[in-house]
């Protein structure tokens, strides 16, 4: 029972004890047939607005025992409800324990608030197992704006998340901690640590949930991770590499959704590994396919067989607008030297290029250590040989064409010349 004040304000009674919630589902329009469990419900509500901009008064209780409720926008039906809710004018708990959702598993759910025009917050989870993908509703997921004068904008606490397994698409991890902070419609969180890609991450970071546009900033460090593993978990399906990464820098981005933040991602990345085995790498190969320089400097060794080994490789990239650029790209190998700069766009899944390759390694190495004859033989970050590539395309499968302008080494050309000119002007 209750009335309405002023037409805006909403004051009423309730009190339910139904052993079978399916039976009164209908008259909150949800589905009987995926709707189950025992509600008991006492409340007394005071001074109900809509749109709510304060939290009203409530006193009493509300408990679910073994429920079942899909939600119209979810794939598949939470179960094992088990809630008990207490109400004490101006503040209020809920505690959730051991509820599952298809492969996520909840052990333990505790919210806390105090406060009616002014909220004050703190929400605990614990979990066993969190799968992102079996949460995602229906259709594009959307950032929420928290608009000024809600509600949420007048909102503060402290959230804690905890849980011994995660998958995000193909990306596991373990032991997942987050600690964060909400005020002023930004979520800062000062620690989300897990073990992943069989290395470590590290970070922090925030989301302004503000109008128009929510915006995204983090920054931190995935240490020592399986170089095969993290290219995997971009997509990536042309590269097998053996060794370990560290991935460290800082990005930014503004958008309501994943394909928004994804376009509007800007920062800095730096990426670098030692020691490693290059396996498959589709680019790689039509590379030395092109004019077989793998082939020649190595004796005719197979990179599917044999691989490449690097004692290091990396880059430090320049992120704006969903497009990786880079300067420095490195692969050092025994057996040769390859440079590159360019641009990745993520958003098409495109790569616009080039790459140097230096084969002769051990000779540029030899007249590294004469500063006589460096300075005679070779250009500044280029060996005495080197082959100069255009990379154009598609990320896993580009098209690729030697830059002849560009190859061979501009002074090992005029040394050459000089050898045959010189004769004849001597006799002359």
């Amino acid at each position: 029972r209750g009335d309405i004040e002023d037409n805006s304000t909403i004051n009423f009674d309730a009190a339910m004890d139904v052993s079978g919630v399916e039976r009164i589902a209908p008259l909150f329009f949800f589905d009987s047939k995926t709707t189950k469990g025992e509600l008991e419900l006492n409340v007394v509500v005071r001074s109900l607005k809509f749109p709510v901009k304060k939290l009203p008064y409530i006193n009493g209780y509300a408990k679910i025992r073994n429920g079942i409720l899909k939600l119209p926008q979810m794939h598949k039906p939470f179960e094992d409800i088990n809630l008990t809710s207490t109400f004490q004018g101006d503040n209020f708990n809920i505690d959730v324990n051991n509820l599952k959702f298809d492969k996520n598993i909840l052990n333990t759910g505790t919210l806390h608030v105090e406060g009616f025009e002014f909220p004050r917050f703190s929400l605990f989870i614990n979990m066993d197992n969190f799968e992102y993908d079996d949460l995602q509703p229906a259709g594009d997921f959307e950032i929420p704006v928290v608009y000024k004068n809600s509600i949420m904008s007048n909102a503060s606490g402290d959230i804690f998340l905890r849980t011994k397994k995660i998958k995000i698409g193909i990306v596991t991890g373990e032991n997942l901690n987050i600690k964060g902070a909400f005020n002023n419609r930004i979520l800062n969180v000062s620690e989300l640590k897990m073990d992943s890609l069989e290395g470590n991450v590290d970070s922090h970071g925030s989301i302004d949930f503000s109008a128009p546009l929510p915006h995204m900033y983090a920054n931190g460090k995935l240490n020592n991770i399986a170089s095969g593993v993290f290219l995997e978990s971009f997509g990536g399906k042309s590269q097998v590499i053996e060794g370990k990464t560290t991935i460290y820098g800082h990005i930014d981005s503004s958008g309501k959704t994943m394909k928004e933040l994804s376009g509007n991602i800007s920062g800095d990345l730096a990426i670098y590994s030692q020691n490693g085995l290059i396996k498959r790498w589709n680019l790689l190969s039509k590379i030395f396919g092109l004019l077989n320089v793998y082939d020649v400097f190595r004796g005719k060794s197979d990179l599917a067989k044999e691989g490449l080994p690097y004692t290091r490789m990396g880059a430090t990239f320049s992120i704006k607008n969903g497009i990786f650029s880079t300067k420095n790209f490195l692969i050092d190998s025994p057996s040769m030297l390859i440079n590159g700069d360019g641009k990745l766009n993520m958003k098409k899944n495109e790569i616009d290029g080039t790459i140097t390759v230096s084969p002769l390694v051990t000779v540029d190495r030899t007249i590294d250590r004469i500063p006589i004859l460096r300075n005679i033989l070779k250009e500044k970050e280029k060996g005495f040989l080197y082959v100069v590539y255009n990379v154009k395309g598609q990320l896993d499968n580009p098209d690729i064409n030697v830059s002849f302008t560009n190859s061979v080494g501009h002074k090992t050309i005029e040394i050459l010349k000089n050898i045959l000119v010189l004769p004849k002007g001597m006799f002359e």
